[in-house]
């Protein structure tokens, strides 16, 4: 291995080694690509995740995970605890797919898929869709360690850390949001435990698309922030009429 690979792999493994603030931070304030190649690396399985689960079809969640992770380009400065990263992907991802839903019930989006095309039975994919309606409902207080420890499978020691809080305050807070949102789940039809069952069995295939196009084209808008600014609005990456219209149109291989 000659040195510039030497060095390249070194990079990446001390990119993989550090928490998602010090990335976040890194790549606001000196626009380090490697270090948004490692979130988006290290985020967009969960966020393709929960966008599969929320659209009926899922045709259309490829496009609700690179808005996702152009608006962290665009509002990374604004975010407040950059440690809890994955608590604002989240939001952003129902959001996302929020206005998605208004937008294609307003027109026929291309290439639809059959909703039955999905692996995931679409009995379970309605009561996830339940499930993360609902945590998005939640105090942020009690969503955050829920997201956190049950669905990501943190420990309560870590997520205590990424909160900065103590280990007993995340258990309380657990023991709280979770009574909430089996309260709110069952007013729905849906128990808590079965539909934790069903998240943790999900499979959405995301890593060969993460290593490929979606990192790829955030790379670029990495290099367009580096000449307009880390903060600035990337352009087009708005829903319209026939389609969806992007500044960076995903390839697929």
């Amino acid at each position: 291995m000659n040195g510039l690979g030497r060095e390249s792999m070194s990079v990446d493994l001390t990119m993989r080694d550090l928490s998602d603030g010090k990335l976040l931070t890194l790549y606001v304030e000196r626009n380090d690509a490697s270090a948004l190649k490692e979130l988006v690396t290290r985020h967009a399985p969960f966020v393709m995740r929960v966008g599969t689960q929320m659209l009926f079809p899922a045709q259309g969640v490829d496009d609700v995970c690179q808005i996702v992770f152009l608006k962290l380009i665009e509002k990374g400065p604004q975010i407040k605890n950059r440690d809890c990263l994955s608590s604002w992907l989240y939001s952003v991802t129902q959001r996302t797919v929020q206005e998605y839903r208004r937008e294609s019930s307003k027109v026929s989006l291309p290439g639809k898929l059959d909703p039955m095309s999905n692996e995931q039975p679409i009995e379970d994919r309605e009561q996830l869709s339940i499930l993360h309606e609902e945590m998005e409902k939640l105090p942020l207080k009690y969503r955050e360690p829920l997201l956190l420890c049950d669905l990501q499978n943190l420990s309560r020691q870590a997520v205590a850390e990424m909160l900065k809080t103590t280990e007993a305050a995340v258990k309380a807070r657990l023991a709280r949001g979770r009574k909430l949102l089996k309260q709110r789940l069952l007013v729905r039809g849906v128990t808590f435990a079965s539909v934790l069952v069903m998240w943790h069995a999900s499979s959405v295939h995301a890593a060969d698309y993460v290593a490929g196009p979606l990192v790829e084209q955030l790379m670029q808008q990495s290099f367009n922030s580096s000449v307009t600014g880390v903060g600035q609005a990337p352009a087009n990456y708005t829903f319209s009429k026939g389609g969806m219209r992007w500044l960076l149109p995903l390839r697929k291989s």
